[in-house]
């Protein structure tokens, strides 16, 4: 199983892993250019909290993470001993859970893709808490959505949000 982690004082988490037998294909800390190398995993663990979770989501979309508190305002995380986390993993002890996500677009008033995403495996936007369109400096504006039906909205945004956000 080859395995990344993303976060902050991973070092103990780092020598569990590699004492146990497990590959580990790269180390990524939040607020840094990414991951130290382009190996993709097949299991992420992100070791932090909410904002930790969302980079991990952010760099390596849609591989399966376990999420390991590091901090006390990771509400998803659970709370794990590096004992019991080796243990699950090498019996394969773990169910993945999938999170609902958004994904947006920009068009143009023609018609026309506004391309933002840097990344080329994939088109639009996508999120795991919201997506927040708004106008700067804040002033009412008209925009085209299609959001359960609606189409126009006149105001200064609007949040579409998941039940993760």
């Amino acid at each position: 199983m080859r395995i990344a982690v993303v976060g902050y004082k991973v070092g103990p988490l780092h020598a569990a892993l590699t004492k146990a037998g497990f590959t580990l294909t790269a180390t990524a800390i939040p607020g840094t250019r990414g991951p130290s190398t382009t190996r993709k995993p097949s299991l992420v663990i992100s070791y932090g909290g909410d904002g930790t979770s969302l980079y991990a989501e952010r760099i390596y979309p849609g591989i399966p993470r376990i999420l390991v508190r590091h901090s006390r305002t990771c509400k998803l995380c659970k709370v794990h001993d590096y004992t019991t986390l080796i243990r699950i993993l090498k019996n394969k002890q773990y169910t993945i859970k999938e999170y609902l996500k958004l994904e947006a677009s920009i068009i143009r008033a023609s018609g026309q893709p506004r391309r933002q995403v840097k990344r080329a495996d994939t088109a639009g936007l996508i999120a795991l808490n919201e997506i927040a369109i708004h106008h700067k400096p804040p002033h009412a504006l008209r925009f085209t959505t299609s959001v359960s039906g609606t189409k126009t909205i006149i105001g200064d945004g609007v949040i579409v949000s998941t039940p993760h956000g």
